[in-house]
């Protein structure tokens, strides 16, 4: 009789050629489908889901669309010009114009939670088929930092750079000019999407040459290596700066500035490690960096006996060295450093087997139902704590629905929280742009966001008038008096979304209040030709607005008893504005 511990044949799709394999690719496809439909499911669930610059994304794809497909507005200006924003923003003009912005949201929103799993499947297929179900680690990230604070380019990008290097890795060593050609198309395409999507294939593609000539168990000639692995990587090296250095003699004059550098101090440097992980609270970061370790745990656990060094783990540990070294900004792209994290955390699934198999099935199925149950533990501590934002954001939607279609209206959040790692209100007026074609200062362009910032760069395809904004984080950290002139000629509305009561006596001195719901609270900018003398400084006390309660009758801001629905509110002439502000 032969002996039972032959090693069965994998087939190129990743199944056993025999059907007594030692591993079970079935339940663990199972696992990986459990997992990630769970996050979309719970991202669909939350109905404004994600946060921070997500509505400034979409505003941008509608102001595109309208340039592409219907009649371009007069303050927007849109041209084609490869830049590493430009492939996403055209996806999402395209499907605005077909679809619809709320499916194209949607769409966004699954691309996003799902294709750096998918990415990372496609990999591990290619690199070790038997074990592709252990994608499922990137199904974790799904709820990463960067998609809660809307990166959305950034996370689909890293995506396809995963699938990228499943398309090369079994011709990694190919001298043929056309699959070269194919691979250097395929890394320009990454690069109109994210610059960090090339920069990540690059670092590979250089190491995996790298290590076939010094550190490779069987060493091929290096003239071998070098006419396979040397030249492709050149060839993409090349195609990817002079793409970039095109586009560089293509920008519109004034980018000065560009280049400052901004550092981490080393106790920050060690902090922002857990940047992936870090989105609303500490007790969710610290449960989500250990769901990531449990994982880690139960994958080396499973598969010890078969994982064997390669070039995308050696990658992984270049990604975390990189992290260390580079910037927190480069001139106006911050959190630089890191961007190199997450390929970081996820390419050491990638190591090769060795010709043993791994555990048994039943071990490896325990072991990715530990990782299953990981997984779900921290999404579902995620989705909880997000879902305390939507009625927020419901009121603001209340608000927003009061403004009138094509008004001009300057968002002022005044939540007290100077610094969140992902913020509620910030941002979030851009809907108004999207649903009634208005206008809100502080879309993403090649200009900046705010007058007097460093130019944008990436969004060199795209520009948009600029407007007088308040000071950055004012009704936060910073009250100096506002520019109401300014206001008064380029606003028709202002929006205050927080409960600080003296921000919004402040407001209410210069702006007749009309609405309010919850926290958040609308007022009607005067018309220049009625404006009036107006103080210059604060009419209320920090000490009392930091210390003190509001009044009683006013109640606290955005309280409302358990169970009664949130209304807008008209402001009614004849109530006193002082019952509130003092």
């Amino acid at each position: 009789m032969e002996s039972a511990t032959v090693t069965p044949a994998v087939g190129s799709d990743g199944r056993s050629n025999q059907p007594d394999a030692r591993v079970s690719l079935r339940i663990g496809h199972i696992v990986l489908t459990a997992g990630l439909l769970f996050y979309l499911l719970v991202a669909m669930r939350l109905r404004h889901f994600p946060y921070q610059d997500t509505p400034n994304h979409l505003a941008r794809y509608v102001l595109i669309s309208k340039a592409l497909f219907g009649v371009s507005r007069p303050d927007v200006v849109f041209r084609l010009l490869p830049t590493s924003y430009i492939a996403l923003d055209l996806v999402g003009a395209t499907l605005v114009r077909f679809i619809g912005t709320g499916a194209t949201h949607y769409f966004v929103v699954t691309l996003a939670v799902a294709l750096p799993t998918i990415g990372l499947y496609a990999l591990l297929r290619r690199v070790a088929p038997e074990r592709s179900t252990w994608a499922l680690a990137a199904v974790l990230f799904g709820f990463s930092w960067y998609v809660l604070d809307g990166l959305l380019s950034y996370v689909i990008g890293v995506g396809l750079a995963f699938v990228w290097l499943a398309c090369w890795w079994p011709r990694r060593r190919t001298r043929a000019w056309s699959t070269r050609l194919a691979l250097a198309a395929g890394i320009l395409i990454l690069f109109t999407v994210h610059l960090s999507a090339p920069l990540i294939v690059l670092v590979v593609v250089w190491i995996d040459a790298a290590v076939e000539l010094w550190l490779a168990p069987a060493p091929r000639p290096w003239r071998s290596v070098l006419l396979a692995e040397g030249a492709t990587a050149l060839l993409l090296a090349a195609a990817v700066g002079l793409l970039w250095a095109w586009v560089e003699t293509r920008m519109p004059a004034g980018t000065s500035g560009m280049t400052d550098l901004e550092f981490r101090i080393p106790v920050m440097k060690l902090l922002a490690f857990a940047a992936p992980f870090y989105s609303f609270s500490l007790a969710q970061a610290g449960v989500m960096m250990l769901a990531y370790a449990t994982i880690v745990v139960a994958f080396v656990f499973a598969n010890r006996r078969a994982l064997r060094m390669n070039s995308l783990v050696v990658s992984a540990c270049a990604f975390f060295v990189l992290f260390l070294i580079f910037p927190k900004n480069v001139g106006s792209a911050g959190g630089v450093d890191v961007r190199w994290l997450l390929p970081a955390l996820l390419l050491p699934f990638c190591a090769s087997s060795s010709h043993e198999m791994t555990r048994p099935a039943a071990s490896q199925n325990r072991a990715l139902l530990i990782a299953l149950g990981a997984c779900v533990v921290s999404g579902a501590l995620i989705g909880w704590q997000a879902h305390a934002r939507d009625p927020l954001l419901d009121d603001f939607d209340r608000v927003l629905g009061e403004v009138p279609a094509g008004a001009r209206l300057l968002p002022i959040v005044s939540d007290g929280h100077p610094n969140p790692r992902v913020g509620t209100y910030q941002e979030y007026a851009f809907w108004h742009i999207i649903r009634r074609d208005g206008f809100v200062p502080g879309l993403f362009s090649y200009y900046g966001s705010r007058i007097g910032d460093d130019p944008f760069p990436h969004f060199a395809h795209f520009t948009i008038r600029r407007s007088y904004q308040p000071p950055y984080q004012w009704g936060i950290t910073t009250f100096s008096p506002l520019d109401w002139q300014s206001i008064d000629q380029e606003y028709d509305y202002i929006v205050q979304a927080g409960d600080d009561e003296g921000v919004r006596a402040y407001l209410a001195q210069h702006a007749t209040l009309i609405a309010r719901t919850g926290a958040v609270t609308l007022f009607r900018v005067a018309a220049p030709h009625e404006s009036r003398a107006r103080a210059t400084g604060f009419a209320f006390s920090r000490v009392w607005v930091a210390g003190a309660a509001p009044r009683r009758g006013c109640g606290r801001a955005g309280a409302r008893a358990p169970g009664e629905r949130a209304t807008v509110t008209p402001w009614r002439a004849s109530r006193s504005r002082r019952d509130c502000t003092g």
